[in-house]
Parts: structure tokens; C-alpha cells; sequence
């Protein structure tokens, strides 16, 4: 990219750039799935560290990787729920640890949340599962009360990856956290783009025999989420490194998502892959490399993305049986506790991330393009993909022209 400054004279003049020296923006980053009780299940079988790595220690080491915020819950036994006495749960004992080692915000995993937000739609209403608003406001102020006053209290998450029908649910419970504690942050994940989620995840649209284009659906979609919510971010998860491509979309799908934040006035925020799988025995997430992590944090930047997640930072433990679990030395740190190459190079990201983060966080999205000399050879349905455009695969003079 270039700029040219001139003047009516014709002569050259010195442009004057900004001065961000007092600029204090950092970017937040966390990731999924912390350090966990030191167990983990893989194809069926149980297995065990024989040690509990949910210590000051290891959480001071993860603030070390870079990051700066973390989200509890799931593997490491943090999820809130009925029955639980606080004072004497894990999620406590965790927060606890966590904030002595210095996190100062922190995501909760409160099941009730997650449960009334997964509701198909709407909670609210005669017959539903409250009748009025103060009804909704009463649970989800007594859901919050035990931990909402701790120190390192950030927010709640919400239901992962809701279907476009859940998503009156989960704005009715956004506003419902806003309400009752305006500091907390809704944390709501999204579904990917994915032409095959049409109909399901995402809207199809009211004509049956005219279903949406994957950029028709992904777009209602996100704009239904602020609708619904008034929240204002948009995020979602999207693992692009399958084992000989990057998978359909990646690149286009950033670019409707940067153009929907810009077009509502909202941020865009990404969860990004830190890890790699098998699915049913056969690999479906690749390990990555130190330049596939720049990549995709680059692209994340230049899209104007203001947060970041990774999904995972340990390997993650709670594989369902079979064959279908993500691979050990993949994420940042093993099951058995052991700092992997990914923890060191994702640290020095993470670095370069925040010393640009006083400049670039000034910045917001305004337009992209991509340029190529055809003909080419390699697979590009990651720039955009070709069966939801109508076009042939690598004609890049068609995707330029869509773009």
C-alpha cells in the first residue's frame, strides 16, 4: 500500500505522521482451556499427570506466554452450577490462584448461564421459561452473586456457537447480564462461515426454493447477533489448517465479518487455532508452525480485528471416545505439563502483538482486496469458496472482480 502527498505548487511536502507516543492501548488475549487438574481422557481410556497444575505457578507461566486475560471452565473442573457450594469449589480455588498470579480479568463458566442462553426462541414470554424481563433479571442475579464481586471478575460466558434460532435467547440473557452487572462482558462465541451450516447455524432465509448464498447467510447472521444482543463485538472461532489446505473460506469469511463490524459500528474479535486433531481417526486439524501462527495473526491485524483467543493453550483433555481427540505437543502446553515450541514461539507473537498494539489499535477496517497473476496453481478456496461464488477453482480474475 502507498500513499502520495503533494501540494498545488507541485512541490513535494513532508507529511506529517501521527504521533501515538502516548498511545496506551494493549490487545487482549487469552485462550481456551487452561492449566488442568492433571487428568485428560484419550480414545476411551483415562490417564494422569499424577499432579494438579491448576497452581499460582503455572498460571503466572501463562501469563508469561503473553496472554492477559483468561477464561475458566471446562477441563479444568472451573464450570459453575447449581449445587456447587462457592467457598469451597474449584471455580473459587481457581479464581483465586489465577488472580494471585496476577490475571486481572477473568471469564466464568456458569453452566445456567450457558443453559437458559442455549434455548431455542426466546426465554422471555408467556409460556416460556421466565414470563417477564425482572423475572430473567432475578436468576441471572442470583447465577452472578457469588463471583461477580471478585476482584478479577471480567464476565460470563455465554451458549458456544449458537444456531441462528438460539440467538433471541442469547440476546435476552445478554441484556440481561448488562443489566444486572453493566461492567460484566457477555462472552458469545459464533459458528464459522460454512456454506454446509445453511439452514442450521445459519439462516436459509424464507424462500425454500431460493436458500441464501453463504455471504447472504453468514451476514444476517452476524447483524442478528447485534440486533438481538446490542453487543458491540462480533466474534467467532475458525481452525483453518487441515492437513494439505487452508480450509474453504478462511480469508473471505474475515473479510464479511470485518465489513458486517464496520457496517454496525461494532469490533471484531477472533478465536484462532492453536492446536490440531484427528476426527474419527483420520487428521483433520494439522499441527502448526511459527508461520502459520504469524498468518494468522497478521491477517487478524489487517482484517482489524481488536481481541484475540486461541483455542488451546493445554492440550485439550476431555477427548470423547473413539477416535476423534486433539493431539498432544500441539497446543502451547502437553498434558503432562511440558512447555511445547508453540508456547515459545506464540510468546514472541504475543510480544509483537502488544508493541504494535499502541499504533494499530487506532486503526479501524475500511476496505481489501486480493491481487494474484493468474494463471496459478495452488489451492486459494481459502480466499474465497468457489461453489458459493459459482466460480471455477484458482480463476482468480473472477474472485478479484466479486471482491
Amino acid at each position: 500500500c502507498a500513499v502520495g502527498f503533494g501540494s498545488c505548487s507541485g512541490k513535494e511536502t513532508e507529511p506529517v505522521p501521527p504521533d501515538y507516543s502516548d498511545s496506551e492501548h494493549q490487545m487482549r488475549l487469552y485462550a481456551y482451556y487452561g492449566p488442568t487438574d492433571g487428568t485428560w481422557r484419550q480414545q476411551g481410556k483415562q490417564y494422569s499427570a499424577d499432579q494438579d497444575f491448576r497452581t499460582v505457578e503455572r498460571y503466572k507461566e501463562y501469563l508469561d506466554a503473553g496472554l492477559n486475560a483468561f477464561m475458566m471452565g471446562g477441563q479444568d473442573s472451573a464450570v459453575y452450577h447449581y449445587g456447587i457450594d462457592w467457598e469451597t469449589s474449584d471455580a473459587k480455588m481457581i479464581m483465586d490462584r489465577a488472580y494471585e498470579a496476577g490475571i486481572q480479568e477473568i471469564f466464568v463458566m456458569d453452566s445456567r448461564l450457558r443453559g437458559i442462553s442455549a434455548t431455542s426462541g426466546g426465554v422471555v414470554g408467556p409460556g416460556k421459561m421466565f414470563e417477564t424481563e425482572a423475572d430473567l433479571d432475578a436468576e441471572i442475579t442470583k447465577c452472578m452473586a457469588a463471583y461477580r464481586d471478585h476482584p478479577a471478575f471480567y464476565g460470563v460466558l455465554l451458549h458456544d456457537e449458537p444456531q441462528y434460532t438460539q440467538l433471541k435467547s442469547v440476546g435476552e440473557v445478554y441484556r440481561s447480564v448488562k443489566r444486572v452487572c453493566p461492567e460484566a462482558k457477555a462472552h458469545c462465541n459464533l459458528w464459522p462461515p460454512a456454506e454446509s451450516s445453511i439452514g442450521t447455524w445459519l439462516p436459509a432465509g424464507d424462500d425454500p426454493d431460493n436458500p441464501y448464498d453463504l455471504e447472504t447467510a453468514w451476514k444476517a447472521y452476524l447483524r442478528m447477533f447485534v440486533e438481538e444482543t446490542g453487543a458491540d463485538y462480533v466474534q467467532y472461532d475458525h481452525y483453518p489448517f487441515q492437513p494439505n489446505e487452508i480450509s474453504a473460506g478462511y480469508i473471505r469469511g474475515m473479510q464479511m465479518t470485518a465489513e458486517v463490524a464496520a457496517e454496525m459500528d461494532v469490533d471484531f474479535y477472533q478465536t484462532t487455532q492453536t492446536f490440531a486433531m484427528y476426527s474419527n481417526g483420520d487428521l483433520y486439524n494439522r499441527q502448526m508452525t511459527a508461520d502459520d501462527a504469524y498468518f494468522l495473526q497478521n491477517l487478524s491485524l489487517g482484517f482489524g480485528v481488536k481481541e484475540i483467543a486461541y483455542y488451546s493453550y493445554w492440550t485439550y483433555a476431555n477427548n470423547p471416545p473413539g477416535e476423534t481427540y486433539c493431539i498432544d505437543g500441539a497446543s502451547f502446553v502437553t498434558h503432562m505439563g511440558v512447555k511445547t515450541d508453540m508456547y515459545y514461539f506464540m510468546q514472541q507473537i504475543n510480544k509483537e502483538i502488544q508493541k504494535f498494539a499502541p499504533v494499530i489499535m487506532n486503526f479501524d477496517y475500511q476496505a481489501s482486496t486480493y491481487f494474484a497473476k493468474p494463471p496459478v496453481n495452488y489451492n486459494n478456496s481459502h480466499v474465497t469458496h468457489p461453489g458459493a461464488y459459482g466460480m471455477k477453482k484458482n480463476d482468480l480474475e473472477k474472485v478479484m472482480s466479486v471482491w
